[in-house]
C-alpha cells in the first residue's frame, strides 16, 4: 500500500529520490487537485479524503522532526500545500461538506476505493491536511486572509465532534504561529451562518447581540447531560507532527504551556496526580457522546471566553464613583444618567445570558479538568453574581427571579471558598507547609454531579412554572452552614428529599 511505501522511504537512495522530485511533485499537485473535487461531482468522499491522505504522508514523512528520511521527497513545501489548498476554488465547498461524520472504518464499502481510504472523508482529511502543513512551517509562512477565516468558522459548528475539535486545533495554530493577515478580535469568532453573514457585513457590527441569540438552550442542556470535562481552554496541539507533543505528555500537561497542572497543585487542586492528570488518562474517549444523534454538545473551552467576552463588553466603566462606595445612610451615590444606562446595560446582558444557559454552562465548567477553563468559569460566574447585586438590577421589573438566582450564585461562591479552604488546611496538615500564595487562589474541581446539579438548578429558579421549582427554592433556602454555602459534594445533591416522600408535590416532581 502507499502507506508503506512512505514508510521505508528512508531507504531509499538520495539520488533517486533527488531525480524522483519532479514525480513526486506532480503526484501532490494531482492529488490536491483531484481529492478537492466537489464531493457532489459523483465521486466517492473516501476516494477524495484518501488522495488529501497521500498528501499528507509526504508532507509528514519528509519534513516531520522525527522522520528518518534525510532528503525532502519533492520540492513542495508544507507552507506551499497549506497556501494551494486554501486558494482552491472548491475549498469552501470541500471544508463544508455535508458528509461531516467520522465514518467507521469498518462501515465503508467503496468499490473504486481501498482499505487505504476506508472510513475517510474529504472534509476531515482536509482539515487534518491543513493541520499537518501548518504545523510544519517553522517558519510561519503560512498567511490567512480574514474572509477564509470566514470560510473555515462557516464549518464550525462550536460542538465536540471530531470535525469541530479539528477545526478548532486549527484555529489555535493560525493565532499561535500568527497567521492572520488581518487583526482577528475575539468578537470575529462567529461560527456556522453567523460567519458567513459576518463576512458581508465584515466590520460593521462590533456588538456582541449576535453571540447571545447564537446560544441554543436546547444544546446547553444536551451539553450538560453529558459534560465535556476533558475540553481544555487551550486545543491540544496536532499529535502527528506537533513537535511539543511528546514533551506535553511527558509532563503531564492539559493542552497548556503553564505550570497549573504540576504535582503539588493537582494534588490539592484536582485530586489527581500528575500522572493522572495526563492526556492519556484523560483520554478523548470520556468524551464521546452517547446519545442519540449528532453530537452538538457546545465546546466549554471555545464558548466561555466568548460568553466571558460579552459579558465584559458591557462591563459598567465606573468614574469617579466606586460599585461599592455608599452614604453613611446606607444608600448608594447617586450616579449620572451615563452610569446609570451602564449599569443597566450590563444587567441586562447578564440576565439574557442567564435565560440563554450561558450562566448554566459556565457553573458545570467546573467540574472541567482544565485549571485555566475553571478559572475562567468563576470569572463569568462572579461577575454574574456581581449584576445581581446592583441597585440597578433591583429595579428591572421584568427580572422577577433575581433573589433566586442571587441565591444559588451566592451559595456556589461561599461553597467554593470553604472547599478551597479546607483543601488548603489539610494540605498543610499533611505537608507540614503552608501553600505558596502562587497557588492559593487555584479554582477548586467539584465533582460533576455537583457542578451539573448547580448547572441545572439555576435553569430550573429561572422559570417559576417549572415543576422542580419549589423543591429547588426550599432546598437552598435550608443550607444554612456558612451562611448558606453549597458543601453537597460528596453525594447526590438533594436526592433524599426528593425521592423519600410520599407528597403529591415531590411526586409531581419525580
Amino acid at each position: 500500500s502507499f502507506s508503506s511505501f512512505v514508510g521505508c522511504a528512508h531507504s531509499f537512495d538520495e539520488e533517486i529520490i533527488k531525480l524522483s522530485s519532479d514525480v513526486i511533485d506532480n503526484c501532490i499537485i494531482q492529488c490536491l487537485k483531484y481529492g478537492m473535487m466537489d464531493s457532489n461531482t459523483g465521486k466517492p468522499c473516501s476516494v477524495l479524503g484518501g488522495c488529501l491522505k497521500v498528501i499528507r504522508l509526504l508532507m509528514a514523512k519528509s519534513y516531520s522532526p522525527g522522520s528518518s528520511t534525510q532528503v525532502p521527497l519533492g520540492s513542495v513545501t508544507p507552507s506551499q500545500v497549506h497556501a494551494m489548498a486554501l486558494s482552491h476554488s472548491s475549498f469552501q465547498a470541500a471544508i463544508s461538506s455535508s458528509n461531516i461524520a467520522f465514518l467507521a472504518r469498518t462501515s465503508i464499502s467503496d468499490e473504486n476505493g481501498s482499505s487505504f481510504c476506508d472510513g475517510l472523508t474529504q472534509q476531515l482529511e482536509l482539515i487534518q491536511l491543513l493541520l499537518c502543513t501548518l504545523s510544519l512551517d517553522d517558519e510561519n509562512h503560512v498567511k490567512v486572509e480574514k474572509e477564509t477565516l470566514m470560510t473555515i468558522l462557516s464549518a464550525y459548528n462550536a460542538s465536540t465532534n471530531a470535525i469541530d475539535i479539528s477545526i478548532r486545533q486549527l484555529l489555535f495554530l493560525y493565532e499561535r504561529n500568527c497567521s492572520y493577515k488581518d487583526e482577528i478580535m475575539m468578537n470575529d469568532l462567529r461560527w456556522g451562518s453567523m460567519a458567513t453573514r459576518h463576512t458581508v457585513n465584515v466590520g460593521e457590527d462590533r456588538s456582541w447581540e449576535w453571540f447571545v441569540d447564537a446560544l441554543e438552550l436546547d444544546r446547553i442542556r444536551s451539553t450538560l447531560s453529558q459534560f465535556p470535562v476533558t475540553d481544555t481552554l487551550v486545543a491540544d496541539p496536532f499529535r502527528n507532527v506537533e513537535e511539543k507533543t511528546k514533551q506535553s505528555e511527558h509532563n503531564g500537561l492539559l493542552g497548556e504551556s503553564d505550570d497549573e497542572t504540576n504535582s503539588d497543585e493537582s494534588n490539592i487542586d484536582t485530586g489527581l496526580s500528575a500522572k493522572e492528570c495526563s492526556h492519556d488518562v484523560l483520554n478523548d474517549k470520556h468524551d464521546l457522546w452517547r446519545g442519540a444523534g449528532d453530537d452538538l454538545r457546545y465546546s466549554p473551552g471555545f464558548i466561555l471566553p466568548l460568553i466571558l467576552g460579552t459579558i465584559e463588553a458591557h462591563t459598567p466603566h465606573e468614574q469617579g464613583v466606586k460599585f461599592e462606595e455608599v452614604h453613611p445612610g446606607g444608600e448608594m451615590l447617586n450616579k449620572d444618567r451615563g452610569e446609570n444606562a451602564q449599569y443597566q446595560a450590563f444587567g441586562n446582558i447578564c440576565r439574557k445570558m442567564a435565560d440563554r444557559g450561558g450562566i448554566a454552562l459556565a457553573i458545570a465548567s467546573l467540574s472541567s479538568r482544565c485549571p485555566s477553563l475553571r478559572k475562567v468559569a468563576v470569572a463569568i460566574c462572579g461577575l454574574f453574581l456581581k449584576s445581581l447585586q446592583m441597585q440597578e438590577s433591583h429595579g428591572i421589573k421584568s427580572w422577577h427571579v433575581r433573589p433566586q438566582q442571587e441565591m444559588i450564585m451566592s451559595s456556589i461562591q461561599r461553597g467554593l471558598a470553604v472547599r478551597r479552604s479546607i483543601q488548603i488546611q489539610k494540605h498543610e496538615e499533611q505537608e507540614g507547609i503552608e501553600l505558596g500564595s502562587a497557588h492559593k487562589h487555584n479554582v477548586p474541581m467539584l465533582p460533576s454531579v455537583s457542578a451539573v446539579f448547580l448547572a441545572k438548578a439555576l435553569l430550573v429558579l429561572s422559570k417559576p412554572g417549572d415543576d422542580m421549582y419549589g423543591q429547588m427554592n426550599r432546598y437552598f433556602l435550608r443550607l444554612a452552614d456558612y451562611h448558606g454555602a453549597f458543601q453537597d459534594c460528596f453525594g447526590l445533591p438533594a436526592f433524599l428529599s426528593l425521592y423519600c416522600s410520599a407528597s403529591d408535590d415531590l411526586s409531581r416532581c419525580r
